[in-house]
């Protein structure tokens, strides 16, 4: 994909400057020009076939294997929870988003699995209810989801990650960082979820 100038999003009632971006590899090239909110919304409808795909095979062999790689899922600074994935053994990319991309914050590690894009694919289309909408990997930090990534934990392959998460966050021990991230996650997502709601409903 590349993308070539600035203009305004082509999906009818947006009034907001998208990028026209022509979709290389694909048969005449097609060219749409969209805001950032709707290109996300427009790849992850396109990748949805995939997910959905993925999602039926594992459940039709639930012991398949997944193709190589981490399915990582992290907390943002905003809150939100992100799932993606990479093949990188080192984790760089989790290590990398612990930084300007986040803020300048490190990550908040909830979970690392051992599998791929097609494990992702799985995830993804598990909690794809929570998604939030301009952006593609990101979700609503649901009690039920952060309960999940409570029980998947770190697989133990990549132990070095663990270590290099306790010198970044500036933890004794690992039982003492896992206790923080993890030990009354749920609790604190459920009274953020009821303050939010009171939010709402006195305004």
């Amino acid at each position: 994909m590349t993308n070539e100038n600035t203009t305004q999003c082509a999906v009818i009632g947006c009034n907001e400057q998208g990028k026209t971006t022509e979709f290389n590899g694909v048969k005449g090239a097609p060219a749409l020009t969209m805001c950032a909110e709707h290109s996300w919304d427009f790849f992850w409808a396109y990748r949805e076939k995939g997910r959905k795909l993925a999602a039926a095979i594992h459940e039709a062999n639930p012991d398949m294997n997944h193709t190589p790689g981490y399915v990582y899922v992290i907390r943002l600074a905003n809150s939100n929870v992100k799932l993606g994935y990479t093949t990188d053994p080192s984790l760089k990319r989790i290590k990398t988003l612990s930084g300007k991309p986040n803020q300048g914050t490190p990550v908040q590690v909830l979970a690392v699995l051992k599998g791929g894009e097609s494990l992702e694919a799985v995830i993804h289309n598990r909690w794809a209810h929570l998604r939030i909408q301009g952006a593609m990997e990101e979700f609503w930090a649901d009690p039920s989801l952060l309960q999940w990534a409570e029980q998947q934990g770190i697989d133990p392959e990549v132990d070095d990650l663990e270590s290099w998460l306790i010198n970044k966050h500036g933890r004794g021990s690992k039982s003492e960082y896992a206790q923080e991230m993890f030990g009354d996650v749920a609790e604190k997502a459920q009274e953020i979820r009821q303050a939010e709601a009171d939010d709402f409903w006195q305004s």
